[in-house]
């Protein structure tokens, strides 16, 4: 199975109050969606949708995804 070590660029699709969300990687789902992927670090409330965001994968394991946030947004 390929382990997923890198970081990736990201984008937000959904997000939950408690600052979870779901992102976008194409480079390594192309059109799917991550599970619900953890902020790293405190967060105040979850990035608004299309804002851009550093993921990586707690083991390498795409069923563990995480983030943090960048100073980014696509509109």
């Amino acid at each position: 199975m390929k382990q997923w070590d890198s970081v990736y660029l990201g984008r937000v699709a959904h997000t939950r109050a408690d600052s979870w969300a779901q992102l976008q990687v194409p480079q390594v789902l192309g059109a799917a969606l991550t599970a619900w992927a953890r902020p790293m670090g405190f967060s105040t409330g979850g990035p608004a949708t299309g804002t851009i965001v550093l993921v990586q994968f707690l083991g390498g394991d795409l069923n563990f995804p995480c983030y943090s946030t960048t100073s980014q947004k696509v509109v």
